[in-house]
């Protein structure tokens, strides 16, 4: 009788080292699984490129800006309006809203630097659209204020890939 019982609790103890082990399994399935997303879902990140469209007072502004939110914070923008490359820095505020700082370079007929642009956004981001409003402001090749600063407001579409 004790031979008997010494067997079905051997039996027992590696029946549930069998249900141990496929919870194992189970759990990591479903921990690889969690955050990912399928091939073709909307992108949950603010990084890559858009195409922004500001607007003063209510109207738009004219031109078009390309602008590239890389990872590590890397801004790079260039606009439909004139020569030049933006170069900046921007951050993820919370769960989809973004601020970025930019500079760009304005240059002469002649080639001469005439002045640089600082630029300060704020805006929040929805998968491929994004809404924002910011601050222009002019300063001279030195750094002295080249004029007032102005005010204006934004929307962007994402860039899609090819395959989405």
């Amino acid at each position: 009788m004790y031979g008997t019982t010494r067997k079905h609790l051997v039996e027992a103890r590696g029946a549930l080292a069998c249900i141990a082990a496929a919870l194992v399994v189970l759990a990591a399935g479903v921990a690889l699984t969690i955050g990912t997303r399928p091939v073709n879902a909307a992108p949950v990140t603010m990084q890559g490129a858009w195409m922004l469209t500001p607007a003063t007072g209510g109207h738009p502004a004219g031109f078009q800006l390309l602008s590239c939110f890389a990872a590590g914070g890397v801004y790079t923008g260039t606009d439909s309006s004139q020569p030049g490359t933006a170069l900046g820095q921007w951050s993820r505020v919370g769960t989809n809203g973004f601020e970025f700082t930019y500079l760009v370079f304005h240059f002469g007929p002649n080639g001469k630097h005439t002045n640089t642009v600082r630029v300060r956004a704020t805006g929040t981001f929805h998968s491929t659209s994004l809404v924002g409003r910011g601050t222009h402001v002019p300063v001279d090749p030195y750094g002295r204020p080249g004029g007032p600063p102005s005010g204006f407001t934004f929307t962007g579409k994402r860039i899609a890939s090819a395959s989405s």
